[in-house]
């Protein structure tokens, strides 16, 4: 039977793989060093929400529960059962003390982890469209429609709601919640503590803002627009430091990645032209720019400790960040690569192939440890860690 594969995450420590599936399909964890599979349940249909509690334990939202996976300790998982409707939201709190899931029902539940019994319970109006624990994990925010509403992660009792707002983040500090408006065409500031904005407004004139990030030092805020190109914003000096704009269509996807280099420097990096990579250190402005020995490239990921950037396109390729080498070339892959995501321990890189293909390689020696496709039939819509 085909095996349709939605998600799948990293274990915190690097150790397991888990898949979850859609509609009758099944959920499954891979032990990656041992490259087999160690845990398959048919019984539990499982949807779209997934994430990491702590670095033993994996929730996984599904229909009518929510099931939690012990992969390193045992086999045996614990259902949250008698939930109305199906679980396809989750968000966990920065300290793990709280698990926070959204589902068809129109109500957010948050959960004091790991205790299953008597959630914080909040009807919604409308579906909850995200989910976001502020750094502190004491304050919760949850997108509805066109309004940002925040609510203590305590009671979930509200505090403020910011209206005509949407795509909340909070800043890596804490100070502040960035959103963009409902119409796309402006990004607004926020101090969490009194619901009001904590600087004014800044607008874009013809762009519609899709994406937003955060730099590392709270100070710049990158943001993708659906005119091509990704606009760098100065938070401080509300103005915009710098705008990009790609060679290619590509970019019109909002595609642009932001990561902190190990010496503390915001680092952008997005595909250019033909086989290049454009990466910008944005503490000092210096712009490298990294051409691939083979073929083009079509979109970036960064390490976790920033010290490498992978590349996906006909061949996978690694570059070192700091030097702008090639580290490494992997072009054993059939066909186009879709998708690459780095495992959080940064020594293993998930790789989706256009042709469906599914496959965990080794970093320091560009071997494959893993194919998952090979061993099942599967289509796969989404690799993530």
């Amino acid at each position: 039977d085909m095996i349709i594969l939605e998600k799948l995450l990293f274990t915190e420590d690097s150790r397991f793989l888990v898949g979850t599936g859609a509609g009758q399909s099944e959920l499954v964890v891979w032990d990656i060093e041992r490259g087999e599979e160690v845990l398959t349940r048919a019984d539990i249909k499982v949807c779209h929400g997934i994430t990491s509690v702590s670095r033993e334990e994996v929730a996984v939202g599904g229909s009518n529960a929510i099931t939690i996976l012990y992969p390193a300790t045992r086999p045996e998982v614990d259902r949250w059962t008698s939930i109305p409707g199906i679980v396809f939201g989750l968000a966990v709190s920065p300290d793990r003390k709280h698990l926070a899931s959204a589902g068809w029902d129109g109500v957010v539940r948050l959960w004091d982890f790991p205790g299953r019994e008597n959630p914080v319970t909040l009807p919604l109006e409308e579906t909850a469209s995200s989910l976001a624990f502020s750094p502190s994990g004491d304050l919760f925010a949850a997108a509805q429609g066109d309004q940002v509403t925040l609510r203590s992660s305590v009671d979930l009792q509200e505090t403020h709601t910011m209206v005509g707002q949407t795509y909340p983040i909070f800043s890596p500090s804490g100070d502040h919640l960035t959103t963009i408006a409902a119409g796309g065409d402006s990004i607004h500031f926020w101090d969490p503590r009194t619901g009001q904005e904590s600087r004014p407004a800044i607008s874009f004139e013809g762009h519609v803002l899709k994406r937003i990030a955060c730099g590392a030092n709270d100070q710049l805020i990158a943001c993708a627009s659906t005119a091509g190109g990704i606009i760098l914003v100065d938070v401080g000096a509300r103005r915009i430091q710098q705008q990009i704009r790609p060679p290619t269509d590509s970019f019109k996807s909002g595609f642009f990645e932001l990561g902190a280099s190990p010496q503390g420097h915001d680092l952008l990096a997005s595909p250019g032209e033909k086989r290049t990579v454009k990466l910008l250190n944005l503490s000092n402005g210096v712009e490298q720019r990294l051409e691939a020995p083979t073929a083009a490239i079509w979109s970036v990921r960064f390490s976790p400790d920033g010290r490498y950037l992978v590349s996906c396109g006909a061949d996978i390729i690694v570059w070192n960040t700091t030097t702008g080498a090639v580290e490494l070339v992997i072009q054993e892959i059939t066909g186009a690569i879709e998708e690459v995501s780095f495992s959080p321990d940064g020594q293993s890189i998930l790789v989706r192939g256009w042709d469906e293909s599914l496959g965990i390689w080794d970093l320091p020696s560009g071997r494959e440890k893993l194919r998952l496709l090979d061993a099942y039939s599967q289509t796969v819509e989404s690799a993530t860690f």
